[in-house]
C-alpha cells in the first residue's frame, strides 16, 4: 500500500483504500507494468501549459484575446480543461488495456468484473462521460453547450475532434460503474477546486467563449507531458498540491526546455538588424513603415527584387513587437522549399538570438542532407564538420504535425493547408500556424480551388488575430479581390503603382506604400524573339543554333511544358552535338525520375547554372515547370515553350539574374525566345493550363511587341491577358471556353472552401490523405521499378526482402517515379499503399525497359522514365 504525503511531505496520512477515488486508476504504464497515477498526468499536462503559458507572451495574447476576461481567469479555465483530458481513463474498459496494472492497484478486482473492450477509445468517451456527469457536478443545462465545446477540444487531443465513435457503456458489475462515475465526480470537482476556486470560479460559472486554439495547445501540451524521459512513473501517493508544487512544474520546465517549442525572439528588428551588410533597396525600404498590428500583407515586386528578405525583415519586426513567437514560411514545391531552408538557416539566429529550431516540412524533408545534418547538431563545411547554427530537437524533427511548433518552419504549401482540412491533428497545425507569421512565396502559383483552401487560412490567421505576408511578382486584380478581400474597385489593374505593398490590418482600411522615386528599380527590357514549329519544339536548324550559342560559351535554358517534350528535345541535341564531333553538355531536368536520381540531378543544376556557378564552357539545360519558380539560376539565354504570361514572366526571371562583368557576346543583353504552334492548336498544352484563352492572348502580345519593358509589364501584361472581358478580336469559341472554365474554377474554389469546413471522421496524417485534399483532381500515380530478373530487387541491386522493416518505406521512397495518373489504365494495379511495381529488363547495364500491352516504358538516371506507345 502507498502512503498520502502532504504539502510538506510531513508523512503519512491514510492509506490507499480512504484516498479519494480517482488514485485508483493508472494514467501511464510503462513496459515493466510500472505506472503513473492518473491524478498526476492530468497536472503533468496542465503544469506544461501553465509553464508554457508564462513564459509565451504570443500564447497568452491568443488565448486572451479569444476568451475576452482577464488573464488570470482565462489561465484558470484553460487550466482546469487541460486536467480533464483523460477523463475518459476514469473507466474500466480503458484501465483493463493494462491488466496487471488494474489488478495491482485495485486488488479487489477480478476478470470477472468487466469485460475488455479494444475498441474503447478514451477521447470521444471522456467527452461523453462529461455531458452524462454534468447534472450531478451541478452544472446548468442552459451552460452545457459551452461547457461540451470545451471537453470536445480537451477530449480530441489524439487526433479528432469530431468524436464520432459510437458511445456505450460498459460490460462491468454495477458497482464498478458506479465506482468510475463516483471517480470522475471526484475528480472534476478536485480540479475544479484546484485551479478555478482560487479566482473565484465554480463548477456553477459559464466559462468564457472556447478558444480556437485550445485543441492544439493541448495536444501538444499531453505530448510534451507523456514525455517519460522528464515523466517518468510515479505511483507513491502525494496530496495533488504537493506533486503540483514539488514535482510536476519542476518536470514541466525541464520538458518544455527539450522540446523546443519555446525559444525567445530578438528584442529589434528591421532590415538594418537582419541584414546588416545590406543596403535596402525596392520594396525593402519601405519595410520600416508598414504597421506593428496584426494584418495581411501582399508584397509585389519584380522577380530577383528581394522580396523573400522584405518579408523576413517585416517578420522580424513582429517578432520583436511580441505579435508572434514564430516564422512559416511556404512554398508551392520540395525544390523551392529545400533552397529556402538554407537561406533562413544562415538567419535564424539573428531572428532568435538565444537559439532556434527550424524545421523543414514535406514529403520528402527525411532525404535533404542539410535537414539530417541540423538534426544531428552538425553540418560540414570546407573546413570539416563544425556545430550548427541553429538547432532542430529530435522531438520537433520526429513527425511533420510538429514542424509548424519549433521558431522556423520551412514547407510546401499542402503542410499549411492541412491546418484547415479534416486530417488528423489538424488542430496541431492550426494552433502552430496562427501563432506564427505565415510568408506565402509564389502566390500566383496557385489553382482556384488552392485559392480557395489558402483564403480559409488567412480566415484563420485574422480570427486568431496573427498575421501573414504573401509574396508574387503581381497578382490580376481578380486573384487579390479572393486574397485581399477587398472589391473591384480597390484594385485598378493596370492603373495600380507596381512595385507596391498592399497592408489590409485586421481592423481599418487598405494602405498601400510604393517605394519612393529614388528606390524604384530600374527599367529594363528583354528581347522578344518567336519562333514558330511544329509541336512547339524547335526544328533542326534552330537546334544547330542553340549548340552554337552553348559552343560560344552560353548556358542556355529551355523549359518545356511537357515532360516528354523535354526528354525528346535533349535527345535530339545531344544527336546534334554528337554529329558535329565537338563536346557541348546537355543536362535534362524535370520531375519523372526516382526520387533519388531526381535529388541529384537538382544539385547539379544549381551547380552548373546557379549564382556561383563556373562559367567558363557553356552548357544546355533542357528542363520542365521544376526550374520555374524560386530556383536561383542564371541564363545567359532563355527559350521557353509558349505558357501563360506570369509564368513566362517567372521564367524569364531567371534570364540574366545576376550582374555580370562579362557574357558571351551574342548574349550581352537579355533575349527570350518563345516557341509558338504554327497555328492555333495548342494540344497538350492547353490541358496543362485549363484553356487556350490565357496562351492565344499570350502569343497575341508576345507577336505584337519585340522587347518586354520591364517592370511595367508586370501590371499592363498580366492585367490584360487575365481581363475577364473578352479582347475584341478574340475568337468566340476562346471566349466561351474560358468564360466555361472560369465558372468551373469559381465552384472549385468554393468547394475547397467546403471541404476546409467539414466536419466528419478525419482521414490519416499522411501525404497521401494530404494530396488527395490539397489538390484538385487526380493525384499522379507512384511506379517504382524492379530487376524482372530477380525477384523485390530495385534497379541498383537492392533487395527489398532483405532490408530492415524500418528501412524498407524509406528505400521504397527514394525509388519512386511520379507518372500521370492517366497512365493507370494501362499500368499494372497498385498494391495496398498505393505503389505500382512495374519489372524492368535490363540493357548494356544502365538502361532498364518494360513492355505492358502497347506500352513501353525506360528508365535511365540521365534521361529518367520515357513512355512510348507502338501504333
Amino acid at each position: 500500500m502507498g502512503v498520502l504525503k502532504d504539502a510538506n511531505g510531513d508523512g503519512a496520512l491514510m492509506v490507499r483504500n480512504n484516498f479519494p477515488l480517482y488514485y485508483h486508476y493508472w494514467g501511464k504504464t510503462a513496459e515493466d507494468d510500472r505506472y503513473h497515477l492518473l491524478p498526476y498526468h492530468c497536472l503533468d499536462v496542465a503544469a506544461v501549459g501553465d509553464l508554457w503559458w508564462r513564459r509565451d507572451p504570443i500564447i497568452r495574447r491568443l488565448f486572451t484575446g479569444a476568451m475576452r476576461q482577464d488573464e488570470a481567469a482565462c489561465l484558470a479555465w484553460v487550466l482546469f480543461f487541460l486536467a480533464l483530458h483523460d477523463l475518459g481513463k476514469i473507466d474500466v474498459r480503458f484501465q483493463l488495456k493494462a491488466p496487471k496494472v488494474l489488478f495491482q492497484i485495485r486488488p479487489e478486482l477480478d476478470g470477472e468484473s468487466a469485460l475488455p473492450d479494444d475498441k474503447y477509445y478514451h477521447g470521444p468517451s471522456g467527452w461523453e462521460w462529461f455531458a452524462l456527469d454534468s447534472t450531478a457536478l451541478g452544472i446548468k443545462e442552459s451552460d452545457l453547450v459551452r461547457w461540451r465545446q470545451w471537453m470536445q477540444a480537451v477530449c480530441g487531443h489524439h487526433g479528432s475532434l469530431t468524436l464520432a465513435e459510437l458511445f456505450s457503456r460498459p460490460l462491468a458489475e454495477d458497482r464498478v460503474i458506479e465506482l468510475d462515475k463516483a471517480a470522475r465526480l471526484m475528480l472534476v470537482q478536485e480540479m475544479a477546486d484546484f485551479f478555478l476556486a482560487p479566482q473565484g470560479l465554480t463548477l456553477a460559472s459559464l466559462p468564457p467563449p472556447a478558444p480556437d486554439l485550445l485543441a492544439g495547445f493541448c495536444s501538444v501540451c499531453d505530448w510534451v507531458g507523456s514525455n517519460q524521459q522528464h515523466f517518468s512513473p510515479v505511483s507513491t501517493l502525494y496530496s495533488l498540491s504537493y506533486y503540483w508544487k514539488n514535482i510536476a512544474l519542476e518536470r514541466a520546465g525541464e520538458a518544455l526546455d527539450d522540446s523546443g517549442v519555446s525559444k525567445k525572439a530578438l528584442s529589434a528588428g528591421g532590415m538594418i538588424k537582419l541584414y546588416p551588410n545590406h543596403v535596402p533597396r525596392q520594396v525593402q525600404t519601405l519595410m520600416d513603415l508598414l504597421p506593428l498590428t496584426p494584418g495581411l500583407t501582399l508584397i509585389e515586386a519584380p522577380t530577383g527584387s528581394g522580396k523573400t528578405e522584405a518579408a523576413l525583415a517585416y517578420a522580424s519586426r513582429l517578432l520583436a513587437a511580441g505579435l508572434a513567437d514564430s516564422v512559416i514560411f511556404a512554398l508551392p514545391t520540395q525544390a523551392t522549399a529545400n533552397a529556402m531552408f538554407s537561406r533562413l538557416e544562415e538567419i535564424a539566429l539573428t531572428l532568435f538570438p538565444g537559439g532556434s529550431n527550424i524545421l523543414l516540412a514535406h514529403g520528402r524533408r527525411d532525404y535533404n542532407p542539410k535537414f539530417q545534418a541540423l538534426k544531428t547538431g552538425l553540418r560540414h563545411t570546407a573546413q570539416g564538420r563544425e556545430e550548427a547554427a541553429a538547432e532542430c530537437v529530435a522531438w520537433l524533427s520526429a513527425s511533420r504535425k510538429r514542424a509548424f511548433l519549433g521558431q522556423i518552419g520551412v514547407c510546401t504549401i499542402d503542410q499549411v493547408f492541412l491546418s484547415v482540412l479534416p486530417v488528423r491533428h489538424q488542430f496541431v497545425r492550426a494552433f502552430g500556424v496562427r501563432k506564427s507569421i505565415l510568408i506565402i512565396d509564389e502566390v500566383h502559383a496557385y489553382d482556384t480551388y488552392m485559392y480557395g483552401l489558402l483564403e480559409t487560412v488567412i480566415s484563420g490567421q485574422k480570427l486568431a488575430g496573427s498575421s501573414a505576408v504573401l509574396l508574387s511578382a503581381t497578382l490580376p486584380a481578380w486573384q487579390k479581390v479572393l486574397m485581399l478581400g477587398e472589391d473591384d474597385q480597390a484594385m485598378q489593374g493596370a492603373q495600380t503603382p507596381y512595385p507596391q505593398i498592399t497592408y489590409v490590418p485586421h481592423q481599418g482600411e487598405m494602405q498601400n506604400y510604393v517605394p519612393d522615386d529614388e528606390h524604384q528599380p530600374a527599367p529594363f527590357g528583354v528581347a522578344i524573339e518567336c519562333w514558330r514549329c511544329n509541336d512547339l519544339l524547335p526544328d533542326e536548324s534552330r537546334i544547330s543554333d542553340i549548340v552554337a550559342a552553348a559552343r560560344q560559351g552560353a548556358l542556355v535554358g529551355i523549359v518545356c511544358n511537357l515532360v516528354a517534350d523535354a526528354q525528346q528535345l535533349a535527345t535530339r541535341l545531344r544527336a546534334e552535338v554528337e554529329s558535329m564531333g565537338e563536346w557541348v553538355a546537355i543536362d535534362l531536368f524535370h520531375a519523372r525520375f526516382r526520387f533519388k536520381d531526381r535529388q541529384t540531378k537538382e544539385q547539379s543544376v544549381m551547380e552548373r547554372y546557379g549564382k556561383d556557378a563556373g562559367r567558363k564552357q557553356g552548357r544546355i539545360l533542357v528542363a520542365t515547370q521544376v526550374i520555374e519558380q524560386s530556383l536561383d539560376l542564371d541564363f545567359d539565354w532563355l527559350i521557353t515553350q509558349l505558357c501563360p504570361v506570369d509564368l513566362l514572366f517567372q521564367r524569364i526571371g531567371r534570364l540574366h539574374r545576376h550582374s555580370r562583368e562579362a557574357r558571351p557576346v551574342s548574349f550581352a543583353t537579355p533575349k527570350c525566345t518563345v516557341l509558338l504552334p504554327d497555328g492555333d492548336d495548342y494540344q497538350l498544352h492547353k490541358v496543362i493550363y485549363g484553356h487556350r484563352q490565357v496562351l492565344w492572348r499570350t502569343q497575341q502580345l508576345l507577336e505584337q511587341n519585340s522587347q518586354i519593358s520591364f517592370p511595367a509589364a508586370y501590371r499592363d501584361w498580366i492585367e490584360r491577358v487575365y481581363d475577364p472581358q473578352p479582347w475584341q478580336e478574340e475568337p468566340s469559341d476562346i471566349s466561351q471556353e474560358a468564360e466555361q472554365y472560369r465558372q468551373d474554377a469559381e465552384g472549385r474554389f468554393y468547394g475547397a472552401k467546403v471541404v476546409s469546413i467539414t466536419q466528419g471522421l478525419p482521414l490519416p496524417d499522411t501525404e497521401g490523405a494530404a494530396g488527395r485534399l490539397t489538390r484538385d483532381g487526380e493525384m499522379s500515380l507512384s511506379v517504382v521499378p524492379l530487376r524482372a530478373s530477380e525477384a523485390c530487387v530495385l534497379l541498383d541491386g537492392e533487395n527489398l526482402k532483405k532490408i530492415d522493416e524500418g528501412d524498407r518505406d524509406e528505400i521504397i521512397d527514394m525509388n519512386t517515379i511520379g507518372v500521370p495518373a492517366g497512365w493507370g489504365k494501362w499500368l499494372p494495379d497498385f498494391d495496398d499503399k498505393g505503389v505500382i511495381w512495374v519489372e524492368m529488363m535490363g540493357h548494356d547495364g544502365a538502361l532498364w525497359a518494360a513492355n505492358i500491352g502497347k506500352h513501353r516504358l525506360v528508365y535511365t538516371a540521365d534521361t529518367g522514365l520515357i513512355h512510348e506507345e507502338s501504333e
